[in-house]
């Protein structure tokens, strides 16, 4: 056999052979896989946990206490009794709050939400006057309902002290009085309202409802009598808009003939 042909035959036998596989390469930092958490992200997440369990364990404790300060008042809860209830120890309560007036402090400052807050106004921006002011009424008395053991406890406890009584009030019905009586004052300048301070008036409008909500949830007025919530705010805001006289019923009138004197 010749040189050339056995060239030939060598070349034949070599086209048959498979291809060479392609390796695939190595996956680098800057080409992640799709699946696979990167770095930073996972030193994220490791982060947040610990600001989550001290935010949830921070809530839990404030909802113990609350619960115990109702039952047992003030002071005669103790902060062993409050970390029980948290299903805690008392180190790890102190390890959110320096003392239990700084536990009743920050529920009080948590109701603050009671006091309408901003976000609802928003909301009722473009209502009419009445339907502003039920929408507010009945927030009011939906919350108080809600946490009328908070109320309770709190309004225990201002009685004796002065301090948690002055929190409470610049916390709550003053900040409700703050942003209805900005309501009334806008109210007043579009001549919807009849000139008067503007104070007052959401003192009258917010007292209404405040003495209701005592009266039933505090004093427990609705174990004799119970009204449905809607009916009371209508009935109420009615009341305040047009007041409780008719309009001739303040006029003198001469007696009848019938009755004698």
């Amino acid at each position: 056999m010749t040189y050339d042909k056995k060239r030939k035959k060598v070349s034949e036998n070599s086209s048959h052979e498979p291809p060479a596989k392609k390796l695939k390469k190595p996956l680098t930092q800057t080409q992640p896989e799709n699946d696979a958490p990167s770095f930073e992200n996972s030193c994220t997440a490791d982060s947040e946990r610990p600001k989550k369990r001290f935010e949830k364990t921070h809530g839990i404790i404030l909802s113990a206490a609350a619960g115990l300060f109702s039952k047992k008042g003030f002071r005669g809860a103790t902060t062993k009794e409050i970390a029980t209830e948290a299903g805690i120890t008392e180190i790890t309560l102190y390890r959110h709050f320096k003392s239990k007036e700084e536990i009743f402090f920050e529920i009080v400052k948590n109701m603050s939400m009671i006091s309408i807050s901003s976000e609802l106004f928003s909301k009722i921006k473009n209502y009419g006057l009445k339907e502003k002011l039920e929408y507010i009424a009945v927030n009011f008395v939906r919350i108080f309902k809600q946490r009328a053991g908070d109320f309770r406890m709190i309004l225990a406890e201002t009685i004796t002290r002065p301090e948690m009584s002055r929190t409470f009030f610049e916390t709550v019905p003053n900040r409700a009085i703050e942003m209805i009586s900005a309501l009334m004052q806008a109210e007043i300048r579009n001549g919807d309202i009849a000139r008067a301070d503007p104070k007052l008036l959401a003192r009258a409008f917010l007292g209404m409802f405040l003495a209701y909500n005592i009266m039933q949830e505090i004093l427990l007025g609705k174990e004799l009598e119970s009204y449905d919530e809607n009916t009371v705010v209508k009935f109420f805001t009615s009341i305040f808009l047009n007041g409780a006289l008719k309009k001739n019923a303040g006029q003198k009138t001469k007696p009848s003939k019938n009755l004698k004197s």
